[in-house]
């Protein structure tokens, strides 16, 4: 985060500094207070004017993290770099008064490009400039703000009972750092890492921005290709999905994904900001603010296959379906396929902890063969991709073990070739295969 920087004398000169009110012919000084309050006020006679530009200048702050050398101490966090945009907020306000019968003269600027606004109740006239300004900034180690405001009240002939001028500025700022925060990831400190599973939900959503309020989201990944990004996943009775991220749940406050992939990505979101409220206005080039995570690893667990073994495949009668046709048997069991001593080991830094399971993920290339009149067709293909078996944790074998350990997974894959396909060609089939 960003804050005053630390001054050497810490008491000299000041973090915001600059400002000069003048009271009287001789009498003034400098601006005082702190960021939360800056400046200046005062009451005279006859002449007040506050004049000179604030400076303040931020520095960027790291957050503290558990130092993995030493236990109970804390060390400033590597991670935690300074964001390549921020925001800054600034607010100021400026006023002038004067009271008397006779002339005077009033003027007030805040320095942000608010107008001043006048007043007059007959006995005294005075203005008012305030406002509240925020502007997009390079981001960095430091940033310096520097505002220009001024208030001037004169009451050129003092007449009893209502002379009086009287004149202020007031001045505080700071710095938003809008970011994309990530649920769902684990920081590790040895090594120095944000990391998540592949698999695992994760949700983005934008933080730092208080008090702004956003009126758009648009959200975007670096490195999807690589990573394969998608939204959510379902088995269903017939065929599993894997859905991926349409226009709209890239414009939600919020967005959840997945990974399939190994590497190393950045979340983004670009936002754009609602209307600025009464006594607010936004710099030329506010938005669209690009919003953006830390760069977090996704991380695949590794698979050893172990052994595999596969049965023939034949004709596989029964009375539901006499004409079935499928894998089998593979003795000693009674099922086609067999994966014995299948090891599912999760990557450094991630603990072995947790339970293995298997799941069957078909990418299934269907043949069928039938004996048909002319002008009808003979051989049919059919395609699918990445369809979940209806079953999780798979029902055959050991189900769900504790890792580090391992596995075994057993099935029968069925085809069935007493299909018809409506063509008038008939169902006579002769030979059927699926791979």
């Amino acid at each position: 985060m960003y804050v005053p920087k630390p001054l050497d004398p810490p008491n000299f000169p000041k973090n915001p500094t600059g400002g000069i009110i003048h009271w009287g012919e001789t009498n003034y000084s400098a601006y005082g207070g702190d960021t939360a309050s800056y400046g200046a006020s005062q009451l005279d006679g006859e002449y007040v004017d506050c004049a000179g530009t604030i400076t303040t200048v931020y520095a960027w702050q790291r957050d503290q993290i558990p130092d993995p050398q030493n236990p109970g101490q804390s060390i400033d966090d590597p991670l935690d770099d300074p964001p390549e945009y921020v925001i800054s907020e600034e607010y100021c306000r400026a006023y002038a008064y004067a009271a008397s019968p006779g002339d005077v003269l009033v003027a007030a600027d805040n320095g942000l490009g608010f107008d001043a606004v006048p007043g007059d109740d007959g006995t005294a006239i005075w203005l008012t400039s305030e406002g509240t300004l925020y502007t997009k900034r390079q981001g960095g180690q430091e940033i310096t703000l520097t505002c220009t405001p001024s208030a001037t009240a004169i009451v050129f002939d003092p007449q009893p009972p209502y002379d009086g001028a009287y004149a202020e500025v007031h001045y505080s700022s700071s710095i938003l750092t809008p970011k994309v925060s990530l649920a769902g990831t684990t920081r590790f400190y040895d090594p120095q890492l944000v990391a998540f599973l592949t698999g695992q939900g994760i949700t983005g959503s934008v933080t730092g921005y208080a008090p702004l309020q956003i009126s758009t989201y648009s959200w975007s990944v670096d490195n999807d290709d690589t990573v394969k990004v998608f939204k959510s996943y379902t088995h269903t009775s017939g065929l599993g999905k894997k859905y991926l991220h349409s226009r709209t749940d890239k414009e939600q406050q919020t967005y959840p994904f997945f990974t399939v992939k190994k590497g190393t990505v950045t979340v983004k979101c670009d936002i754009t900001f609602a209307a600025a409220p009464e006594g607010v206005k936004y710099a030329a080039g506010m938005s669209p603010f690009t919003a953006e995570s830390w760069p977090v690893d996704s991380v695949r667990p590794e698979l050893t296959p172990g052994g595999v073994t596969s049965g023939y495949v034949a004709l596989w009668p029964s009375p539901a379906t006499p004409t079935g046709f499928i894998f089998g048997p593979n003795p000693p069991t009674q099922n086609g396929q067999d994966w014995s001593g299948v090891t599912y080991t999760i990557p450094s830094p991630f603990a072995q902890g947790g339970q293995g399971c298997f799941v069957q993920l078909i990418t299934a290339n269907r043949n069928m063969y039938r004996h048909a009149p002319p002008n009808h067709y003979t051989h049919f293909t059919y395609q699918t991709s990445a369809a979940l078996d209806t079953a999780y944790p798979y029902p055959f074998g050991t189900g769900i073990w504790a890792l580090p350990g391992n596995g075994q997974f057993i099935d029968s894959p069925a085809v069935s070739w007493d299909w018809d396909p409506g063509d008038g060609g008939g169902h006579d089939w002769y030979n059927a295969s699926a791979s």
